[in-house]
């Protein structure tokens, strides 16, 4: 298990719960945050897998610069379920690879603890690397505006996305569930508390940030 005073943190939630903001703030009491996302980014830009989702997509996917069009590729994966399974069979074992890697070698060189910030965090497999897990919650409407105002998705494309996730995790005791739908400095608070109690510094009934970011752990 890995040391609690330096733990391997899982923050996941649907898209436009915040789990990016919810990141940011856990990272600033030092982890290093490694945003899954990115890390797909990069993979796809390696030469041997833009060949493989061109081979299994088609041209229409290319950027015309031997690139993906990434847009293009997230419109027909996010309307298909077989086009998102295709495309996660391609990308997901060398991004699950990376994020070992990163992982492996920031614990050895420094003992501090990490974040794997992950819409997918379970498809993927990485909550086997994870000490505690963050489930980010919103409500829809919230999210919705979210995905729309800061991604310039139409509302027809934002909704498909939004129904395109992960299910709600039951029954793990790790999972800590943080309902952002408050503010900024609320959230933040909430941030503090929980990773007090992550290390123990804080007990478990100890107070609470306020109503809106309540901490809560699964049965």
């Amino acid at each position: 298990m890995p040391d609690p005073t330096s733990p391997i943190l899982g923050i996941t939630g649907p898209i436009g719960s915040g789990k990016t903001t919810v990141a940011g703030l856990f990272a600033a009491h030092g982890y290093l945050n490694l945003e899954v996302d990115h890390v797909g980014h990069e993979v796809l830009a390696r030469q041997d897998i833009r060949d493989r989702v061109l081979a299994a997509f088609g041209p229409g996917v290319g950027d015309g610069l031997g690139g993906i069009n990434r847009r293009e590729l997230g419109r027909l994966v996010f309307a298909s379920t077989a086009d998102r399974d295709r495309l996660n069979a391609i990308m997901h074992p060398p991004m699950v690879a990376e994020v070992e890697r990163r992982v492996r070698e920031h614990r050895a060189a420094t003992g501090q603890g990490v974040i794997i910030n992950a819409a997918l965090l379970y498809a993927m497999k990485l909550d086997r690397l994870c000490r505690w897990i963050i489930y980010v919650q919103a409500p829809s409407e919230i999210r919705l505006d979210r995905i729309v105002t800061t991604r310039g998705l139409p509302v027809d494309r934002a909704r498909t996305r939004l129904a395109a996730q992960d299910p709600e995790p039951q029954g793990d005791p790790r999972v800590i569930f943080c309902a952002n739908d408050g503010s900024l400095a609320d959230l933040a608070r909430w941030v503090d508390a929980t990773q007090a109690r992550l290390l123990g510094i804080a007990p478990e009934g100890g107070p609470l940030p306020p109503d809106g970011h309540r901490t809560e752990r699964t049965a």
